[in-house]
């Protein structure tokens, strides 16, 4: 006899069955088959994540990624909606509403870059699950006009600067997989549906950007994150890793991430800037660590460890540092005050303790307890 291959995924589409006495069940689904006549198949409703709750509108003013595992691509299409107050951008321009306007940002105020796409061995970082990652990149299409903290879907206390989450994901292909039957020798392809879940290089720890009830092991509306920083006109954010934890069976996945910032003219009242140098007696390089501006503003320390925060607006500030290395403490914020076109000054000396190499023919134990000496 020659096997019948049947896949469930084209049978859940017919409304009929072949003719042959046979049942076969499977975790996946129950095939009928009747000896006499076509019978109708009723198949088990598929498990699914529970949708987020989050307002209806803002799902239709998401970007949407779809990812392609096998190809290693990832397309980016922008919203058909944006929502935003004022709804023209323009009018942030003319001075409407103090100059600042919450907004989730579409395809008319930023465009996005992808870039570094991997894929981690099967169980690298979760037993049973595929990690892919890629860069992505924000880039500010308006002139005049500054992306800053949001005020709404807001971030949680003290994070800063354009915030992208995503809030759906949803598998579009997967490869199947096969079941063979007990009898008959018939064989049973049955869908594999898959999960995807974001991975912890998204940098933020599940938050609940609508509403303030938390979020506990039950909440369907809490989503990891990823912080880019004020973004100034016309320029480009950091770039910044996200990634997903797929079943290694998923080929093809969409994902709908929601970026938000307020909209900040920068034209409208004066501004200065904040600089200074970040340096340790310890002699350790200190480049790549950032200073941050109370408002949403940052700059980055040079080789040299000078840096310039631009475009502050004026007022009383509080400047601090993170992201330095790990075997160095963090020194006390500093308050400045912003001029109109000057530069205010904050230096910051940084305490290290630079790690010791063993010395040859010496075992690490013996470093350590000479060093304590």
């Amino acid at each position: 006899m020659v096997p019948i291959v049947r896949d469930v995924r084209t049978v859940f589409r017919s409304s009929t069955l072949v003719r042959r006495a046979a049942a076969l069940t499977t975790a996946a689904t129950i095939v009928l088959l009747s000896a006499c006549a076509d019978t109708a198949l009723t198949p088990p409703a598929a498990v699914l994540p529970i949708d987020p709750a989050i307002p209806a509108q803002y799902r239709g003013a998401a970007f949407i990624f779809d990812v392609n595992a096998t190809k290693k691509t990832v397309g980016v299409t922008a919203p058909t909606t944006t929502i935003r107050s004022p709804i023209a951008a323009a009018s942030l321009n003319l001075g409407v509403n103090s100059g600042r306007s919450y907004s989730v940002l579409g395809g008319d105020v930023i465009g996005l870059t992808v870039s570094n796409f991997q894929a981690s061995a099967v169980g690298a970082f979760t037993p049973g699950k595929l990690r892919i990652t890629f860069d992505l990149g924000i880039n500010n299409r308006l002139a005049g006009i500054r992306l800053v903290t949001p005020t709404f879907p807001a971030p949680p206390v003290g994070v800063t600067g354009v915030q992208a989450f995503p809030f759906q994901m949803s598998v579009t292909s997967t490869s199947g997989s096969v079941e063979k039957g007990t009898s008959n020798n018939e064989t049973v392809i049955t869908p594999s549906l898959g999960l995807v879940v974001p991975s912890t290089n998204w940098d933020g720890d599940p938050h609940n950007f609508f509403n303030d009830t938390g979020c506990p092991v039950t909440a369907t509306d809490c989503f990891r994150y990823e912080s880019f920083g004020v973004v100034g006109p016309l320029g480009s954010s950091t770039t910044q890793q996200i990634g997903f934890d797929v079943d290694p069976t998923i080929a093809i996945f969409r994902v709908r991430v929601l970026l938000v910032a307020d909209l900040e003219n920068v034209d409208l009242w004066p501004t200065g800037s904040v600089s200074g140098t970040v340096t340790t007696p310890a002699g350790v390089s200190l480049a790549g660590a950032i200073v941050n501006v109370s408002g949403g503003f940052s700059g980055t320390v040079a080789a040299s460890g000078a840096y310039t925060v631009a475009s502050v607006p004026t007022g009383s500030r509080t400047v601090s540092v993170t992201n330095l290395p790990s075997f160095c403490v963090t020194p006390v914020s500093q308050s400045v005050t912003v001029s109109a076109g000057a530069a205010a000054t904050a230096n910051f000396v940084v305490s290290c303790t630079v790690p010791t190499a063993p010395s040859p023919g010496r075992s690490p134990a013996a470093t350590a307890a000479i060093a304590g000496r």
